[in-house]
């Protein structure tokens, strides 16, 4: 599990009525190491071991077939706006067909209720009183490989990790404000030169 601090932001969170979700602390969960940077030398590091990504993976992810109206929608107005020899059911079926996704990384129920219980609400901020947040079953979609948890503490972010994560510490830890890099070598969070 990573820990980013950073200018973070959820454009399409999971809670009702909320546009978008504001935060500084993004935790992401990974099946496995999805770009290469000269810091990822697996050789050396333990914790970028593929087994032990899919480890946390294994033991909080969840998989679901979802249905995204608003792809469908889409699809049909982008049919309406050119002019197509295509008939009513047929673009019907092609739209069904363009917004249905298979295997959408989901948090397994134990981990949301967990969550629930353990991650105040934000009391301050009246528009955004959520704790924490995931993104909705679309933006889920655009990734088979990982999910992103965004947080409104760092105290909180660094709680998920402790409970969930194989390491109880983040494998990457990344903050942007202080140009703070480190990466979990022998146990330790170790501050990597990035140059």
């Amino acid at each position: 599990m990573h820990l980013h601090i950073n200018h973070c932001y959820c454009t399409k969170p999971s809670w009702e009525g909320l546009d978008f979700y504001d935060s500084k602390y993004m935790v992401t969960i990974e099946e496995y190491v999805s770009y290469r940077h000269k810091a990822y030398e697996d050789s050396v590091r333990e914790a970028k071991k593929p087994e032990s990504l899919e480890q946390d993976w294994k033991n909080l992810i969840d998989f679901k077939d979802i249905f995204d109206q608003e792809e469908y929608d889409e699809e049909i107005e982008r049919f309406k706006k050119r002019e197509s020899d295509l008939k009513k059911e047929q673009i019907e079926r092609w739209a069904k067909a363009m917004a249905t996704k298979s295997e959408v990384p989901s948090l397994k129920k134990e981990v949301v209720d967990w969550l629930n219980e353990n991650i105040k609400d934000n009391l301050k901020d009246k528009d955004q009183p959520q704790g924490w947040c995931v993104g909705n079953d679309s933006y889920r979609s655009t990734s088979h490989c990982q999910l992103n948890l965004w947080f409104y503490r760092r105290g909180d972010a660094m709680k998920f990790i402790k409970v969930w994560s194989s390491h109880q510490k983040p494998t990457t830890y990344l903050d942007y404000f202080k140009d703070i890099y480190k990466e979990l070598v022998d146990g330790k969070l170790t501050v990597i030169d990035r140059d």
